[in-house]
């Protein structure tokens, strides 16, 4: 019987992923029009948001915010529609060691998981107290992103948001394929990238079953961001931008 029990679970598991799969293919394979925002996600999907707060994403985008700025906004825009009993987390890569320092542990969970309900407003105050300064130690992230999903919880997903790549000389695709063993898709948000970094990025993607999601400009990131995270609808309509740069 727990055999059988076993087997359901992880049936009910793989229909969730592609029923959300699905959704945000049709989503994406739509044109972008007015319409209800609706959510892809459902209750016991669990996403971990990893930001990276490297120097390079103090550089600036249009509309004279920095990467770093555009994607805190986009977060925040974002987190307005997301599911309230979904569960959401947020990790920080770059964001406690000045990048002379060279630090490749440089990774913190900020807000475990938690219910959008009350993690909303711990994840816009922790990214209003936090700066870009370090490095990008992706691969360690990655690999300490493994043990804040909480046990036994359901469709794990890392949404990773960088502009570029590892810059501590570890195999990211290497972390990507021990992401996957351990039952996490990682869908990657490449803010305009260079090319060394766009293949890392759609590495990481590819190794554990997820989406690339490319940035050309930062007014489109809250859209891609939605996308990775699984908002979405049939008629696709971004909900009002909302800024938080600068407090």
């Amino acid at each position: 019987m727990a055999g059988m029990r076993s087997a359901r679970t992880v049936a009910a598991g793989v229909s969730r992923r592609l029923a959300t799969a699905c959704l945000v293919a049709a989503a994406m394979s739509m044109p972008i029009t007015s319409g209800a925002f609706a959510a892809c996600i459902d209750r016991d999907r669990d996403v971990l948001l990893i930001l990276d707060a490297s120097t390079s994403m103090l550089q600036l985008g249009l509309g004279g915010l920095n990467r770093f700025e555009a994607a805190r906004d986009a977060i925040a825009t974002d987190l307005d529609v997301f599911p309230p009993g979904a569960q959401i987390a947020l990790r920080m890569l770059g964001s406690r060691s000045a990048a002379l320092r060279g630090d490749c542990q440089d990774s913190q969970l900020v807000v475990p998981f938690g219910p959008a309900a009350t993690n909303r407003t711990l994840i816009l105050a922790a990214l209003l107290a936090i700066g870009a300064q370090g490095i990008t130690p992706m691969s360690y992230a990655l690999h300490e992103a493994m043990a804040d999903f909480p046990e036994g919880s359901n469709d794990r997903t890392v949404v990773l948001v960088s502009d570029g790549g590892e810059t501590c000389g570890a195999d990211v695709c290497a972390a990507a394929v021990d992401l996957a063993r351990a039952g996490i898709m990682v869908n990657t948000v490449a803010i305009q990238p260079d090319n060394a970094g766009q293949r890392q990025l759609q590495c990481i993607a590819q190794a554990t079953g997820g989406q690339y999601f490319p940035v050309p400009t930062t007014t489109v990131l809250a859209d891609q961001l939605a996308r990775a995270i699984g908002i979405c609808s049939v008629a696709y309509n971004p909900p009002p931008r909302r800024s938080i740069a600068g407090g």
